[in-house]
Order: structure tokens, then C-alpha cells, then sequence
């Protein structure tokens, strides 16, 4: 029998024991390495955390030997891809103003991921490289051509992960008086896409011919314009860039919302969402399965990945204590600032002890929708538990215990929900994402029978969509 997502949760007791693993078959799980270019990650206490970077006597956060030490154990550990978040501005919170954002660090000095990835390109191989870029930022010209180039300079590796911004403070920082409604901003994602697609498609794989007698270095019968004019965009083309390995880079999406999963069903090869309970993942999953069958996609070529926070310990004693000095480090306060700032509602002055059900939010729908579930005890979560474990954990469901359980836990997932891999995000780094790679990837390779080093795809496209 499948066990319901909560029992390796830091909200429950003890649990009966488990099958044995060696019983069942699994097919392979996909792993995307979630991380910030900050010295938070996905949690406001991370930075207080005595293994972190910024405590511990380490490379500095924000130079590039941290990041290249981090890419090389991803891609040793077995991970399949390290996925950047972003976003061009801060968030203000219910004050309208960065100094919560600054005094808590949520995000807050942020890198720009798109400088990192390719220097993680140069010590790696394999894995892929994907980072979060706003459809707001950059004309699709300019994005269009970004994002060739890394494909090109990893060999086959980019992944972009296509945003329309929520923040306020974003669309300020680049000039707009306003964002778009919300479903609007998804049309516009829509038609940038296009217009990159577009571009992408501009030059024939077999453009350049290199002649050397001939004097021809690609041929120009094959290189078009585009000629492209719609309702947002214009652009002439070609691309800048000749046709890269993947022809274009693995398209990532994570909106919850109808207008984000029809976004993704037609545009998206990986979908990324927040859930909290195996009944979730499995509404998820099946209702963008059947999006992408309305999209004329074939929903096999659309791989979709859970969000979780994985604390492992020696011994599920071991990993309920470090949870508990994981959550110590998160202040109520930020808690508060944190999920009012995404949910876009003042929470400050609320009861924490009220349920965040009973308040009318007008938010994004991904993050209402993780914390629509309840407790491990069963009563509704509060604004206070809300809170604080969305500023620990970005709203991932904290999965807790030895290797072997937070492995079970997993795999149950799989087993009950569907799906095809989980979203890692770690408590601190480098600590945290080395433990799950040395303990728990292991164990999942064990069960599927191989490792991520075993696919023979040359691109990520192709290996991610290997079974």
C-alpha cells in the first residue's frame, strides 16, 4: 500500500516501517539541482546556517570558484540539471519597500545566473544548465541570441526557464508603469516565444557549409528572415546566432494557474510545480496531460517536476533536529514579510493563529494552492505556519529522515502521483545539496536500475526525455 506524503514530513511522528525498496520497479526519476544565485537560496534562514557559505570558511557566495565547486558536485552526485530562479526586482513586501528585503537577504543580493552558467559550463560535461529569465527583461532578439549562445557553449545544455513576471518592483526596475493582467502577460510570453522560436528556426542546421575554396563560410539561401510582426513584438532577423545543438533550449514553465498551465501544454518540454500532497501532484499532473493531448503535444514529451526540500540525516532523529535548527533560523517576522511580498496582501496584521484560508488572498495561485493543505495533525495551517515555511522553504514540502526514508518518500510519489522527478532545493549549500547527492541519489539509482552518467542522449533535451 502507498503511504500517504506526509509521513516523512517534520509534522509527524514516528512511522511504521517501510516495504523493502528491492520490491518494486521504478522508472528513473529525474533531479534538478533548484537553487538562487544568492546567499539564501530558497530559504531566509539559509545564510545563518553554520555550513553555509557565508559562515563557513569557504569561497565567498559571490565569486566563481563557489559555483563551479557547487556544479561539479551537482554533476557528480547524479543530478540532471541545476535550475537558477531570478527575477529583476526585489521583493518589497506589504510595505512597499526593500528594506525587508535586504535585512532578511530574500534574494537579496542576487547574481544574474546568466553570467554563471557559463562558467559551470566550462567544468562540466553532462548536466544541464537552466536559469529563470523574465520575458519583461530583454526583447526576444536579444533573448533569443542569450540563450543560442549558452546552448552552443555547453554543447546541448541551456535551459531557460520562461517567466511574465509577478513582481511590482520588476516591472518598475525595467521601466513599465505596470505589469499586464494576469492572464495578458501570458498571451505576451506566448507571442515572445513565438518570435524566439522563430528566430531559433532562422538558420538551417546545415547553414554553415565552411567552403573554403569557395569562399563561403554559410550558405545564404539557407539563413531567412523572419519578418515577424505581432501584437507586442517586431523583428526582422535572422537570428544573430547560427542554429545551436538542441535548436532551441529546453523550455522550463511553472505557472499554476489556468492561464500558466495552458502556457505550458503548449510551449513547455518541463513543468515545474509546488505541491503538497500525492492528491495534488496527481491532479497536476493529469490535468497538464490532458492540456498538452488539447495542445496537439504528445504528453510524453512534456516531463514533470515536483518541488521539494530534502533534510537528510544519519538517522530520522538526526533529520527531525536539523529540521527544527533549520526552521529555528527562519524569524516569524520574515516569515510574514516574505509571503505577503508573493502573495501580494499585507499579512502583517493578521493573527498568526488564524488560518490562511479564512483571508480573501488575491495572490499567485501556485503558492495559495501548496498551503490549501493542512497540517501534519490535520488542522488547517495558520498565517504563522504559513509563514514561516514559506520563508524556510519556498512552499517545497520538507521531506525529513534518514536516506532511505526521504528516498521511500519519493519514490511513493512517483508511485501514487506520476509524475517524472522532483525540483531539490537545499537548506544551505554547499552541505546540504552534497548530502542528498552522496545518500539519497544512490538509492534512487539502485531502484531505477541507473544513473543519470548512463544516458546516451547528447543534448539535455534528449536526456531528459530518456527513460
Amino acid at each position: 500500500m502507498v503511504r500517504s506524503a506526509g509521513c516523512a514530513s517534520i509534522h509527524e511522528g514516528d512511522c511504521a516501517p517501510w516495504p523493502k525498496l528491492e520490491s518494486r520497479i521504478m522508472k528513473r526519476i529525474r533531479l534538478a539541482l533548484f537553487l538562487s544565485g544568492s546567499v539564501t537560496q530558497h530559504s531566509l534562514g539559509s545564510w545563518r546556517h553554520p555550513l553555509s557559505a557565508s559562515q563557513h570558511n569557504r569561497s565567498p557566495w559571490d565569486r566563481v570558484p563557489f559555483w563551479l565547486d557547487i556544479a561539479r558536485s551537482a554533476e557528480r552526485g547524479g543530478y540532471d540539471l541545476i535550475f537558477f530562479s531570478d527575477s529583476n526586482g526585489m521583493n518589497l513586501g506589504h510595505a512597499d519597500r526593500h528594506d525587508d528585503a535586504v535585512r532578511y537577504a530574500a534574494q537579496a543580493p542576487r547574481l544574474d545566473p546568466l553570467q554563471i552558467l557559463p562558467a559551470m559550463a566550462a567544468v562540466t560535461s553532462r548536466i544541464g544548465l537552466a536559469a529563470t529569465q523574465s520575458v519583461l527583461a530583454v526583447p526576444p532578439f536579444v533573448g533569443a541570441r542569450a540563450w543560442a549562445t549558452l546552448d552552443h557553449l555547453s554543447g546541448g545544455r541551456a535551459g531557460w526557464n520562461v517567466v511574465a513576471g509577478y513582481l511590482k518592483s520588476e516591472g518598475q526596475n525595467l521601466g513599465y508603469d505596470d505589469l499586464l493582467a494576469h492572464d495578458e502577460r501570458y498571451a505576451y510570453a506566448g507571442e515572445y516565444i513565438e518570435v524566439c522560436n522563430r528566430l531559433w528556426q532562422s538558420w538551417d542546421e546545415d547553414a554553415i557549409v565552411s567552403d573554403t575554396a569557395g569562399s563561403t563560410f554559410a550558405d545564404p539561401t539557407k539563413v531567412r528572415e523572419i519578418n515577424f510582426a505581432g501584437k507586442w513584438f517586431r523583428s526582422r532577423g535572422p537570428a544573430q546566432v547560427h542554429r545551436s545543438p538542441q535548436g532551441r533550449p529546453l523550455i522550463i514553465q511553472a505557472g499554476q494557474s489556468p492561464a500558466g498551465r495552458a502556457f505550458g501544454a503548449q510551449n513547455a518540454d518541463v513543468i515545474f510545480a509546488i505541491c503538497r500532497s500525492a492528491a495534488q501532484m496527481k491532479s497536476f499532473r493529469d490535468d497538464m496531460r490532458k492540456r498538452a493531448v488539447e495542445a496537439g503535444r504528445d504528453p510524453d514529451r512534456i516531463k514533470i517536476l515536483f518541488g521539494m526540500q530534502p533534510i537528510v540525516g544519519e538517522t530520522d532523529e538526526i533529520a527531525r533536529q536539523k529540521a527544527a535548527f533549520h526552521q529555528s533560523l527562519v524569524p516569524l517576522e520574515a516569515g510574514i514579510f516574505y509571503l505577503s511580498g508573493h502573495l501580494g496582501v499585507d499579512l502583517s496584521g493578521e493573527d498568526p493563529d488564524r488560518p490562511l484560508r479564512a483571508i480573501d488572498v488575491p495572490g499567485v495561485q501556485g503558492i495559495l494552492d501548496a498551503y490549501a493543505d493542512t497540517s501534519g495533525d490535520g488542522a488547517a495551517l495558520t498565517v504563522g505556519e504559513a509563514a514561516q515555511r514559506h520563508a524556510g522553504s519556498v512552499g517545497f514540502p520538507q521531506v525529513v529522515g534518514s536516506p532511505e526514508r526521504v528516498a521511500r518518500w519519493m519514490l511513493d510519489m512517483m508511485e501514487e502521483a506520476g509524475g517524472d522527478g522532483f525540483m531539490i532545493s537545499p537548506i544551505h549549500l554547499p552541505g546540504s545539496a552534497d548530502e542528498f547527492g552522496n545518500l539519497v541519489i544512490p538509492i534512487l539509482e539502485r531502484e531505477a536500475g541507473r544513473s543519470a552518467l548512463d544516458l546516451a542522449g547528447p543534448t539535455l533535451r534528449e536526456r531528459m526525455m530518456e527513460e
